[in-house]
């Protein structure tokens, strides 16, 4: 219910016409399916996330979702 009244908003914007992106002929799973491709890579230190571009970081401006960050502690020797 979030995500269609945070995707309605964002279509009747501005950006929307700016970006060329179009939700309402996809679905609501269809569009969490699509945005649960990002990978998140752990390492001992810490973790990362692959890089977010594309449509897939219109789609977090979108409905209005952070973009994941990079947590890591270096400890120099």
């Amino acid at each position: 219910m979030i995500f269609n009244t945070r995707i309605r908003d964002y279509e009747k914007s501005d950006a929307a016409s700016k970006d060329g992106l179009k939700f309402s002929n996809k679905s609501l799973s269809r569009i969490l399916e699509d945005l649960d491709t990002i990978m998140l890579s752990v390492y001992k230190g810490g973790y990362y996330f692959d890089e977010i571009a594309g449509i897939y970081k219109t789609m977090y401006k979108a409905i209005d979702i952070p973009l994941p960050e990079v947590k890591h502690k270096y400890e120099p020797d």
